[in-house]
C-alpha cells in the first residue's frame, strides 16, 4: 500500500482548509435559521463552526454560482474583523466622536468594497441597467467625485478611501483628518440600489447579508456603531454577526437605543443549538466524519469502503465490560471491602455476604443505596431491592453506574477507557474541531501502531482510542496557557477545578456524582467584578461553557446564582472525571477569588480542605496522575 501523507481529519480548522469550504460542509438541521432576513447574533465557542456557517452563506465561497443565485434569497458578503486595523482607531489626542465617524466610514467602505467586487464578478450574468447613474451617485457620496462611470471605477474609488483611512490611523500625528463620506446613506441605500440594477435571478427580490465574524474583538463603542446600522436593517440588507460566548459588550446603539431580541434581532447560542438534541448532533457529527473519509479516499485514489460503517471502525468497550475488567483485577481488594463493611453491620458470614462476593457491582450499588437512604431503612431492606431488581434498584443503577466506574478507576489507579465514536462525540462537547482533532490523533496512531490499511481497515482498538483521547485532552489543558495575558492564570484555574471535581469522583460515599460544573454560592445579587471578568473570559475562550441555572433555590430570591459554569468536556479525560453534567458543586465568593488568583499556595489549601473532607486516605490519588499532586508551576 502506498504511503499516505495525512489522515482524513488532518485539517480540522476552517482556516487550514486547502479545499473549498463547500467540499467539507455538511448542512446541519438548523441551518435554515440563518437564511431569513432577520438580523442574527450567533454566539459559539471556538471550533463550533461559526466561521463555516458564515462562509457557506458567502457568495465568494460558492463553487456553483448558478445554483447559489437560483436557490438562495440572499447574497452573502463576508467580513472578518481585522484587529490590527480596528484596534488602531484610538489615541493620538483625537476626539472620540472623530474616531467614531472615521471607524463608521471605514466599516461602510470595507463592506461596500467587498459587496461591489462580488457584483463586478456577476456583471456578465446580470444584464445590469443604470450602471453609470449608480456609480456616479455613490462616488459623490464617498468622495464628491462625479467622474465615475463603472463598477470597476467605483471599486477603485472605495479602495482609495480605505487606503487613506489606513494611512491616517498609522500616521495621524502628521496627517490631516481625512474626508468622511456619507456613510449613513451608503449603508442604507447601496445594497438596495445594487439589487435593483437587474431582475436576472430575481436579484431585485434578494437581501444582502453582511456576515461579520469575530465581533467580540471590537471595542464596545465599535460594537455600538455596528448595532446602530443593524437597528435599521431592512428587506434589502441584513446582518449575521458571529462572536464567542459573552462577546457582546453592549446592546446599545450609538444613539443609546437598545437592540432588542424579537423586535430587532434573533440571538442564537450555537453551543446550545448543537447539543439541543444529542441524537441529532451525533448523526450530524457522523455525517461530517463520513464526508471527510469520502474526500480522503477520492483524493488518494483509494478503493471506497462504503460497505463499512464509519462508526464501526471504533471498538467499543461497554460499561459492563469495563466493570468486569476492574473486578477481575481488583477482586481481592473488593473482597476485603465487602468483609469489612459487613462486619461493621454485624452481617458477616451471611448469605448476603456470600452473594456480594459473586456480585461486586450489586455490593457497590447496595452500599450506596444504604448510605444515601433518607428513610433509614435497614441494610437487609435495601438488599431486598437489589435482589429483586425493582424500580429503586434500577433508579440507583441509573444514578450511580457511571460514577462508580470513575470511582473505581481513580481508587485503583486504572486508566479509564475512552472508546466508541459516541464517546468521542460526547467528549468533543459540541465542538466539531475537537471531534476532528480526536479522530485525527486516533487514525495517526492506528496507522503507526497497527499498520492500519484504509482499503481493508481493522477495528481501531480501545487502547489506541484511549491513548489518543488522553493525549489530546492533556494537550488542550496545557495549551490554555497560550491564551494572551490571562492564559497561565486560566490554566491554573482549570487544573484546580479538575482536582476538586476528581476528589468528588474519588469519594467512597459519592457525595456528589459526576460533578464537572459549579454555581456561585452567595446571597448577594451581584458578584465581584474581578470574578465576573475572569469567568467571562473563560466562557469567551471556550474553557468554560455557561448555561442558565434552572435549579435556583427560589424563584422569588434575587441572587447571583444565575448561571452554571461547566468545564468543557474536552478537558475531563485529563482529570479522569465525567463529561456528563450531573450534580454541581458550589463555590462561595471567597473560594472563587482564591481559585482565580493564581496563588498556588492558597489554592492548594482549598484543595487540601476538600481532600480532608471527602477522602479517607491521604494522597489517595492515581500513580499516573498527569498533574502534580500540588499545583507548582
Amino acid at each position: 500500500m502506498k504511503k499516505l501523507i495525512s489522515t482524513p481529519f488532518a485539517e480540522y480548522r476552517e482556516e487550514q482548509l486547502k479545499v473549498n469550504i463547500f467540499d467539507y460542509f455538511v448542512e446541519p438541521s438548523f441551518f435554515e435559521k440563518f437564511c431569513d432576513t432577520k438580523p442574527i447574533l450567533i454566539s459559539g465557542s471556538r471550533g463550533t463552526g461559526k466561521t463555516t456557517i458564515l462562509k457557506v452563506l458567502t457568495l465568494a465561497e460558492t463553487k456553483d454560482l448558478e445554483s447559489y443565485l437560483n436557490d438562495n434569497n440572499y447574497i452573502g458578503i463576508y467580513y472578518r474583523v481585522d484587529l490590527n486595523i480596528t484596534t488602531s482607531f484610538q489615541g493620538q489626542g483625537l476626539e472620540q466622536v472623530k474616531w467614531e465617524k472615521l471607524f463608521s466610514y471605514y466599516l461602510v467602505a470595507k463592506l461596500s468594497f467587498e459587496l461591489i467586487n462580488q457584483f463586478i464578478k456577476l456583471k456578465d450574468k446580470l444584464m445590469i441597467e443604470n450602471e453609470e447613474e449608480l456609480c456616479r451617485k455613490y462616488a459623490v457620496l464617498f468622495t464628491n467625485d462625479s467622474n465615475v462611470c463603472s463598477l470597476n471605477d467605483l471599486a477603485n474609488v472605495i479602495f482609495h478611501e480605505l487606503y487613506k483611512i489606513r494611512d491616517y490611523i498609522n500616521n495621524c500625528a502628521y496627517e490631516k483628518y481625512p474626508h468622511i463620506g456619507d456613510y449613513a446613506t451608503i449603508i442604507r441605500n447601496f445594497p438596495k440600489d445594487l439589487l435593483m440594477m437587474s431582475s436576472m435571478y430575481r436579484l431585485n427580490e434578494k437581501t444582502i447579508f453582511y456576515l461579520i465574524d469575530e465581533f467580540e474583538g471590537l471595542f464596545e463603542w465599535q460594537q455600538k456603531l455596528i448595532l446602530s446600522f443593524l437597528k435599521y436593517a431592512d428587506k434589502f440588507h441584513s446582518y449575521k454577526i458571529c462572536m464567542r460566548p459573552d462577546g457582546l459588550k453592549t446592546s446599545q446603539t450609538i444613539g443609546e437605543e437598545y437592540v432588542r431580541e424579537t423586535d430587532d434581532i434573533r440571538i442564537v447560542d450555537l453551543n446550545e443549538l448543537i447539543l439541543e438534541k444529542r441524537d441529532d448532533y451525533y448523526e450530524y457529527a457522523l455525517d461530517v466524519c463520513k464526508k471527510r473519509m469520502e474526500l480522503f479516499y477520492k483524493k488518494n485514489n483509494l478503493k471506497n469502503i462504503s460497505h463499512i460503517r464509519f462508526e464501526e471502525l471504533f471498538e467499543k468497550c461497554t460499561e459492563e465490560q469495563e466493570f468486569e475488567m476492574i473486578f477481575k483485577k481488583q477482586s481481592s481488594k473488593l473482597d476485603k471491602d465487602i468483609q469489612k463493611f459487613m462486619q461493621e453491620l454485624n452481617l458477616s458470614k451471611s448469605k448476603i455476604e456470600d452473594y456480594f462476593y459473586q456480585n461486586y457491582f450489586d455490593f457497590l450499588i447496595c452500599k450506596l443505596m444504604y448510605l444515601k437512604n433518607s428513610k433509614r431503612k435497614s441494610f437487609e431492606q435495601i438488599y431486598e431491592h437489589v435482589i429483586n431488581k425493582d424500580d429503586k434498584y434500577i433508579s440507583a443503577v441509573g444514578n450511580y453506574k457511571y460514577a462508580l466506574i470513575y470511582y473505581l478507576c481513580l481508587r485503583f489507579s486504572i486508566q479509564k477507557k475512552y472508546s466508541g465514536f459516541n464517546t468521542l462525540v460526547n467528549i468533543s462537547g459540541g465542538t466539531l474541531r475537537y471531534l476532528l482533532e480526536l479522530c485525527n490523533e486516533i487514525f495517526e496512531r492506528a496507522i503507526s501502531d497497527s499498520n492500519f490499511n484504509y482499503e481493508k481497515p481493522d477495528m481501531i482498538s480501545c487502547k489506541i482510542q484511549t491513548e489518543a483521547v488522553m493525549l489530546v485532552s492533556n494537550k488542550r489543558v496545557n495549551q490554555i496557557s497560550a491564551i494572551p495575558q490571562i492564559g497561565l492564570n486560566m490554566r491554573t484555574f482549570v487544573i484546580s477545578l479538575g482536582k476538586i471535581y476528581r476528589i468528588f469522583h474519588r469519594d467512597d460515599n459519592i457525595a456528589k456524582f459526576e460533578p464537572n460544573h459549579f454555581s456561585i454560592k452567595t446571597s448577594k445579587a451581584s458578584i465581584d467584578e474581578n470574578i465576573v471578568l475572569f469567568l467571562k473570559e473563560c466562557v469567551m475562550r471556550g474553557v468554560l461553557l455557561k448555561k442558565k441555572n434552572n435549579k435556583n433555590k427560589s424563584i422569588y430570591m434575587i441572587s447571583a446564582d444565575e448561571y452554571l459554569y461547566m468545564l468543557h468536556p474536552i478537558y475531563t479525560p485529563s482529570f479522569q472525571i465525567s463529561w456528563r453534567r450531573k450534580q454541581k458543586t458550589e463555590f462561595d465568593l471567597e473560594e472563587l477569588n482564591v481559585l482565580i488568583s493564581n496563588d498556588t499556595k492558597a489554592i492548594n489549601t482549598i484543595i487540601k480542605k476538600y481532600e480532608k473532607k471527602y477522602l479517607k486516605e491521604e494522597n489517595d490519588f492515581p500513580k499516573w496522575d498527569y498533574y502534580q499532586m500540588e499545583l507548582n508551576f
